[in-house]
C-alpha cells in the first residue's frame, strides 16, 4: 500500500504540495498514514496526519483516487482519523480556496477559522477546524451552570493580538 500512496501522491502533487519520501516513511512508522482499500477494486486513497504538542491532529494530506471520488472515501478516512485522535481537542488542516477539495471540508463538519495568503500570488489558504473535545476551560464553564454569573479570566495578550497597533505596546 505504501507504493500506492506514493503513486497517488505523485499524480496529485499539484494540489497536495511537496512531501519528501522521508516524510511519508516517518508518518508510516508512526502509524500516521491510513489507507482506504476496497475489497475488490484495491487502493482508494489515504490520509497522512501528525499530532502536535497542543493536542491537535493536523491533516497533512487527504487524497482519494479519481475513480473513487464521490463515494464517501474521504469521509471514511476522516472518521477513521477521528477514532485515532483520542486525546486531541481538534482536527486542523489548511486548504487553498481555489482547490476543489476546499468544498469538501464543510460537508465533513469542519469550520473555516482563518485565511492567509497562499504561496501562489492572489490565492488564499483557509485553515479548517473540527472540534473533537471541548477545551478544559470551556468544559469547566459548562459544568458550573448553576451559578448566576460566569467567571472568566482573559489574558491581556488576547486583546493586544487583536489590536492592529499591537507593535506600539
Amino acid at each position: 500500500l505504501f507504493s500506492a500512496v506514493l503513486e497517488l501522491w505523485r499524480a496529485e502533487s499539484d494540489t497536495l504540495g511537496f512531501m519528501p519520501l522521508g516524510g511519508f516513511e516517518q508518518a508510516a512508522r508512526a502509524g500516521c498514514l491510513l489507507a482506504a482499500v476496497h475489497p475488490e477494486r484495491g487502493f482508494c486513497g489515504y490520509i497522512l496526519y501528525r499530532t502536535t504538542e497542543r493536542k491537535q491532529t493536523a491533516i497533512v494530506h487527504l487524497c482519494v483516487a479519481p475513480a473513487f471520488r464521490g463515494y464517501g472515501v474521504a469521509k471514511l478516512l476522516v472518521e477513521s482519523l477521528k477514532q485515532r485522535s483520542g486525546d486531541s481537542y481538534e482536527l486542523r488542516l489548511r486548504c487553498r480556496r481555489d482547490f476543489r477539495a476546499n468544498d469538501l471540508w464543510s460537508k465533513l463538519g469542519f469550520v473555516p477559522v482563518a485565511d492567509r495568503p497562499a504561496k501562489r500570488k492572489g490565492a488564499l489558504l483557509t485553515t479548517w477546524r473540527y472540534e473533537l473535545a471541548t477545551l478544559p476551560l470551556l468544559r469547566l464553564a459548562a459544568e458550573n451552570r448553576e451559578e448566576q454569573a460566569l467567571r472568566v479570566v482573559i489574558d491581556a495578550n488576547v486583546f493586544l493580538d487583536l489590536d492592529e497597533r499591537a507593535a506600539h505596546h
